[in-house]
């Protein structure tokens, strides 16, 4: 297997551009053609099961997933028959979330968190060694040399014979392989303990399990990536449907859930509200003091709807609820509703900038066969006017808003 790190490294590279975008399998399959005349069966096998693994990781963004596809691959590729991948958490901690090859290791380490400080001195010690060169970039922790930190954190221990030959793997071996991201961070360790043959593992083994760590390392980053990315864009769309200042649905979210609702043909009604007294608010005390009124008020209607209703801000001090009607639920649950939003609309607003108070015009409206989502909030909107010229002389204007 003398030359099997350097075709692997090939297999790598092609690893890191899937990771920006498919790679076909010819190319791949490329990669892996062993030289004419040099066939040795043991390097095929590890080759092809880093292919395997290649497409594993390349076709699933579940970072769990992936990364038991790689302690797998490190099962069929190389002499160990237990292995293990930690990951650091954000808090510097590291967490156990792949063991394979052992029921007895999966109970006792799975899931099991190492206190960062503790794991960080214990591979700076190991690293500090003077070790032959056949460990690479491998840290390797041999029962003659026990850290204070390995004593400290609970292990798994293999029920193993314990041999004099110096080069027999001891129960209280442990070899780890860094998973160091592209930019040096170091994103958690793979591993490995009970070698098949219960001996040291030779240079080639080790230069294999380096490659597998880093395929791991790439998996990490990967999935991070994505899901980076996903929550970038879950933000994003949240910030295009949602009101900034009270977090309700905007006026675009709440076409579009009316009109999803209409061409579902389940009913719906609607619940207009427009504030009363609004404007003298923001006149005597401020935006803010205004802007301390919506925050509250949006929080009460949000209170007063159900989990299924959409609650939005559609303007300055104009609201609307989607009230989907279905499952026993009629036409009549409108005016409770609006009675509701009335009432919390002219409970004092207290801040520290002062306590003030407005109150609320409602109209509703339910969906006819026939018309649009449009058209029932238009009519909801006429019964607000309705509603709020009710409360005014006839000098104040049927139209104006405050």
């Amino acid at each position: 297997m003398g030359g099997l790190r350097a075709r692997v490294g090939g297999l790598i590279r092609s690893f890191a551009a899937a990771v920006a975008g498919p790679v076909p399998l010819v190319a791949l399959r490329a990669e892996v053609t062993v030289p004419a005349g040099r066939v040795v069966p043991e390097e095929v096998a590890a080759l092809r099961v880093l292919q395997q693994v290649t497409q594993r990781v390349h076709a699933s963004l579940d970072l769990t997933d992936t990364l038991d596809a790689v302690a797998r691959g490190v099962l069929e590729a190389t002499i160990f028959s237990v292995v293990t991948i930690n990951l650091r958490r954000p808090s510097g901690d590291f967490e156990v979330v792949s063991v394979e090859g052992s029921d007895d290791a999966r109970a006792a380490l799975l899931g099991q968190v190492r206190p960062g400080d503790v794991l960080l001195k214990m591979l700076a010690r190991l690293e500090e060694q003077e070790l032959d060169e056949r460990w690479g970039t491998l840290l390797f922790s041999g029962h003659q040399f026990m850290p204070p930190e390995v004593v400290a954190v609970p292990w798994f221990v293999p029920d193993m014979a314990v041999s004099d030959d110096p080069e027999a793997w001891h129960p209280m071996d442990a070899l780890f392989a860094p998973l160091v991201s592209p930019s040096g961070l170091l994103l958690g360790t793979l591993s490995v303990d009970v070698p098949r043959d219960g001996r040291l593992p030779s240079r080639e083994q080790c230069g294999l399990l380096a490659l597998f760590a880093e395929h791991a390392a790439i998996a990490v980053e990967h999935a991070r990536m994505t899901a980076a990315v996903a929550a970038h864009r879950d933000e994003m769309t949240h910030a295009a449907q949602h009101d900034p200042l009270t977090g309700l649905a905007n006026r675009a979210l709440l076409m579009e859930r009316g009109a999803d609702a209409v061409a579902a043909g389940s009913g719906v009604g609607v619940v207009v509200v427009d504030l009363d007294g609004f404007k003298a608010v923001n006149d005597t005390f401020g935006h803010r003091a205004g802007d301390d009124v919506l925050r509250v008020l949006a929080a009460r209607m949000r209170a007063c709807a159900r989990a299924q209703d959409l609650v939005a801000r559609t303007g300055g001090d104009e609201f609307a609820v989607v009230v989907p009607l279905h499952g026993g639920m009629g036409p009549e649950v409108l005016p409770a509703l609006a009675d509701r939003l009335r009432r919390v609309c002219s409970e004092p607003v207290t801040s520290h900038r002062g306590c003030h108070q407005v109150g609320a015009s409602v109209g509703t409206a339910v969906f006819e066969v026939g018309s649009s989502f449009e058209e029932t909030l238009a009519v909801a909107d006429d019964a607000m006017f309705a509603d709020k010229r009710s409360k005014r002389s006839p000098q104040d204007g049927s139209r104006s808003r405050d």
